[in-house]
This record gives C-alpha cells, structure tokens and sequence, in this order.
C-alpha cells in the first residue's frame, strides 16, 4: 500500500509552517514553563502596552520641555525690549543719577523742570508746552525767581516721592545681565523639574507614585520627595522673578510686564502750582536795524560820508538862529544846540544816537506792518525823518526821549581797535567792558582818556563811558 501524503511534513510550504509553530511553541514554553498560548499571548500585548507608554511618557516630557523653553524664550525676549526701550532707559538714567548723592540734586531738578512743563497752569500762563523754557526768557526780576525757586522746590519734593516709589527692576537695576538673572534662575529651576519627573520615567514607576506616592496625609513618599523640592524651588524662583503659573504645564504669565500696566495707571497727585502768578511780559527787542546803526555811525564820524553830504536839518541853536545843517555839524556842535545845561534829560551825543536810532526802528516796524508787497525801503528813508524829529526836539528846548536804557546800540561781539600805552589792541566790546568790572566809573573814564583810537569808535567809547560797571 502506498505510503499515505503529509501535507505539513511533506510539501514545502508545510515544512515552513511548521517551522514557524514550532518556534512559537519554543517561545510560549520560555514564558510558561508548563505552556498556555492564551497567557503567552496576554503578556505579550501587556509588554508592548507598557513599552507605547513608556514611550508617550518619553515624547510629553520632551514636549514639555519645549513648551518650557519657548515660553521662557519669550519671556526673556520680552524683557530685553523692555529694559532696552528708550523709555525705560532714560527712567532708569534719572533712577540712577538721583541715587547717587553726587548727582541727586541733578536728577531731583530735572524732574522738577519736567513736572513743570507738564502742569496745564503753567502751560497756560506761559501760553506754551515748554513753559519753563518762557519763564528763562523773562526779565530777571526777584518776584520771578522767588515764584520759580518756591515752585521747583515743590516739584523737587515730589520728584523724591516719584524716585522712591520705583521699584522696577528695569529701572532699578542697572545692566541687563543683573535684570534677566532672576528670569534665568527660574527657567534652569523649571528645567530641572521638568527633566527630574519621576512620573515621566516609566509607566509602571508613574502608576505606582499615583498609587503609592503619598501617604493619606498627601506626604510626598518614594519619589516623590526629590520632585516636591525641585517644584518648590521653581515656584520660588518664579515668583522672585515675577512670573507666575498655577502649575508646571500651565501657560507662563509674566506678572513683572502685568503690574507695569497697572503701575501706569497709578498717577500721583502734583503740587497745586494754580496760585502761582509770574510776570510774563516779555520786552520787546531793544537793538537797532544794523543798517540804520552803521549809516547814523558813519555819518556821526566822518564829515565826509555821502549821507552828510546829501542830507541837511533844520535846527535852531541855543541862540535862537535858523541853521540847516549836515548831522554830522550838529553831532560835533551838540552843546550849541542842546539847550541848557541845567536841564534834565539834556541831549548828549550818545542819547541822541539813541533817540534818532529808537524813532527809525519804530517808523520801520510800522511801515512791515502794511508792506503787503514787499517793497525795499533804504535806511535813509527812516533816518532823515528820525533825525528831523530829534533836532525839532532840540530846536523846542525838549530833552531826550529817555530811550538810552532801553537801547542797545553796540554788539557786545563788536570788534574794537585802539591803542593804549603805546601797544595796539583789536578786542571786542565785550571783552573791553570787562576789563572795568571792580574799577571805579573814575578810573574807567581815566583810562579811556588816555588811549587812542579812530574817530569811527568814539561813539562806542561814549556809550562805555555812561556805564556803570562798579
């Protein structure tokens, strides 16, 4: 009989089959010594289970990791903007001038000056944003500078309270190394908890701290322990940095940016500056048009000057005689033509410069009052009838029209040259007038007698002359 055909010993893909049951029975008898697939097959779907969860474990931590650091990055990120901004930079430069005792009352009047500008009273009063900068063009006067010295030293109180309430370590701290150190340690404190979880580790480890980590009085127990000091010194180091979150996987909040917006809001009360009355009349330009001053100079110097030789004045002399005359004839002849010498307010040469430069001035604003077109006027135009109205004034025995203090004739950057001693000088006005600083008005006249210099600086040697440098 002919032997019978067996599929699983005989044919190829038999003998591979079989191969293949034979090796799993192989391995479910490793697992089990006394067998049982249905075991063999629970443990195995039980270690592949544990080993995606291990896994997930692996991946949430790292995702957590980098949750981490990209918040803490813009935190970080954030905070450099801030304490770079111009704003911030230029509060903690006060911040750090009035805390040196060397620079303090430079901080507290700046501020002062700043509270100043700000208060809506002076910025009325003044009629400008920058009223501080009005009340420095006023005349000196002692009520305005006692006004302003009791206004800045109320401000400088509250400048005081300003300083001292700061606390902000943009403001308060001076490098931004020092500033960021904080938010630093609380992210390395973060790190360390986030990368130390044991609860990340392995599944069965996390089951086992959910189940037995903590005793009934939720002690931490086993692993605990180690994660509750690193979560307690990244709470701690958080909120010294002014950072907060409910918990480690919670969105980060930085409270530091937060309570700027409220300290914005907080407006301290300022000194009631209302009662404060300057005297803000400002006077008006006193110097010459530099046209008419150079024509009336020359003219006053030099007999030959086109404009004496082609303008003549009617004028009577002391005597009661008609004459007309170049300005030059009556500048050089004045004591015949004005008047007694008991009079008060009688004209000399320097006031009468003063009179005729001041009436010209006048005459000229009046007439760009109305010059629509913008039409060209010569100086002479203004000087002639200046000139007529002061010899018309002298020629009635009237005295000078009093402008000599209100005047200013000469630049005190005025070149002059003359000689004294035998050495030539070339100085301005200026520096000449403060060679008589402390000498007597004798002495000054004294000295001016003494040198030489041409005709064409007679005048500002007058004018020198009739001030009072003592």
């Amino acid at each position: 009989m002919a032997e019978e055909f067996d599929y699983l010993k005989d044919s190829k893909f038999g003998k591979l089959a079989t191969n293949i049951l034979d090796k799993r029975e192989k391995d479910n008898d490793r697992l089990l010594p006394t067998g049982g697939n249905l075991l063999a097959l629970f443990a195995d779907v039980a270690s592949k289970y544990i080993t995606k969860k291990n896994r997930d474990l692996q991946q949430e931590q790292a995702t957590n990791i980098e949750t981490l650091t990209r918040q803490y990055n813009d935190v970080i990120g954030t905070r450099k903007d801030f304490f770079n901004s111009s704003a911030i930079k230029k509060q903690r430069e006060d911040y750090q001038l009035w805390k040196n005792p060397e620079t303090k009352q430079k901080a507290r009047l700046a501020k002062a000056i700043e509270y100043f500008n700000q208060d809506k009273d002076m910025i009325e009063e003044f009629g400008s944003m920058n009223p501080y900068n009005e009340y420095l063009k006023l005349p000196k006067n002692s009520k305005n500078a006692e006004l302003m010295n009791d206004a800045l030293e109320l401000l400088m109180g509250q400048a005081d309270v300003y300083f001292e309430s700061i606390n902000d370590d943009a403001i308060v701290v001076p490098t931004q190394a020092e500033y960021l150190r904080e938010v630093k340690q609380a992210f390395e404190a973060a790190l360390k908890e986030a990368r130390n979880d044991p609860t990340k580790k392995t599944f069965l480890r996390k089951q086992f701290l959910k189940a037995f980590g903590r005793d009934e009085k939720g002690n931490p127990r086993f692993g605990l322990v180690n994660q509750d000091e690193l979560k307690n010194l990244r709470v701690n180091a958080e909120e010294a940095a002014g950072i907060g979150r409910d918990n480690p996987l919670a969105m980060v909040s930085d409270l530091d940016i937060e309570q700027r917006e409220a300290d914005k809001a907080r407006v301290f009360e300022r000194p009631d500056l209302s009662e404060f009355d300057f005297l803000t009349q400002k006077p008006k330009s006193s110097k010459p048009n530099p046209v008419d001053r150079r024509v009336l100079i020359d003219a006053s110097s030099d007999v030959r000057s086109l404009f004496n030789d082609q303008y003549k004045f009617d004028i009577v002399n002391n005597d009661g005689a008609k004459k007309n005359l170049s300005f030059y004839s009556v500048y050089k002849g004045l004591k015949n033509y004005n008047g007694s010498n008991q009079m008060q307010g009688q004209y000399n040469q320097t006031n009468l410069i003063y009179d005729v430069l001041t009436l010209s001035k006048t005459a000229r604003a009046e007439f760009e009052k109305t010059n629509y077109d913008g039409d060209v006027r010569s100086a002479e135009s203004f000087l002639v009838p200046a000139i007529q109205e002061v010899f018309d004034r002298m020629s009635n025995g009237l005295p000078s029209l009093g402008f000599e203090n209100t005047m200013e004739v000469i630049a005190p950057d005025e070149m002059v040259e003359f000689t004294s001693n035998g050495t030539d000088y070339k100085m301005s006005i200026q520096e000449v007038a403060e060679t008589f600083i402390g000498k007597s008005n004798e002495e000054k006249n004294d000295w001016i007698d003494n040198i030489e210099f041409e005709p064409k600086y007679k005048f500002v040697f007058d004018v020198l002359r009739r001030r009072d440098y003592e």
